[in-house]
């Protein structure tokens, strides 16, 4: 028996072999590499690279993450501080509009006729007393021609129809004005505080 050897150059592959790769961006100094050759198990380290610059990177984005959830709190209650402030100013303009539709409303239905009624009783009124005062003023100028009133108290009389008539010419007047200009003008007052009470809900609303 005589043994039979060949020498010849070559590398070896291993049948089962596993790659390990950094999977962090950029550069990492290595500070400990297992030796080569070494037998080792699962679980154990085999390279250690640096973190120091990671470590670094994961604190800057924990604070800035801090800082997100800071100003998000803030930003949230500013948003419920703001929202009780639409809520309020929405309350107070649906008020106000339904006081707008309520004097509206009485107006409609009671003042403006109240309104009419004071001036036309007022009319009856100073109609009825120009009456009884011009009466008055007759008997004044016939008891005076007949030498049982005097001259001055039939002045006075007569003066005092005047001012009653000129009363009463006044009291036409108001009337009339009133038809045609301070029932209207108060009304169109009381449809605008309606629209304006209603742009402004709206305004607040959007």
């Amino acid at each position: 028996d005589f043994l039979i050897s060949v020498v010849e150059g070559g590398n070896l592959q291993a049948v089962n072999e596993v790659e390990i790769r950094n999977e962090v961006e950029g550069t990492a100094r290595v500070i400990y590499i297992v030796p080569e050759g070494t037998y080792v198990k699962k679980g154990e380290l085999l390279v250690e690279l640096d973190s120091a610059s990671a470590q670094d990177q994961v604190n800057q984005q924990l604070i800035a993450v801090e800082k997100s959830q800071f100003a998000l709190i803030q930003a949230e209650e500013q948003l419920a501080i703001q929202q009780s402030v639409v809520d309020s100013e929405v309350r107070a303009a649906e008020l106000k509009l339904q006081f707008a539709k309520m004097d509206l409303e009485k107006w409609l239905s009671m003042e403006a006729e109240q309104e009419r009624t004071k001036a036309a009783n007022e009319i009856t009124t100073i109609s009825e007393k120009l009456a009884i005062e011009q009466e008055k003023a007759q008997w004044s100028e016939k008891l005076e021609k007949q030498g049982f009133e005097t001259k001055a108290n039939r002045d006075r009389d007569l003066l005092t129809v005047k001012q009653t008539h000129l009363s009463y010419m006044m009291a036409t007047n108001a009337f009339a004005m009133l038809e045609q200009f301070d029932l209207k003008k108060k009304q169109r007052t009381y449809e605008s505080a309606v629209h304006e009470a209603e742009e402004e809900l709206k305004r607040v609303k959007h």
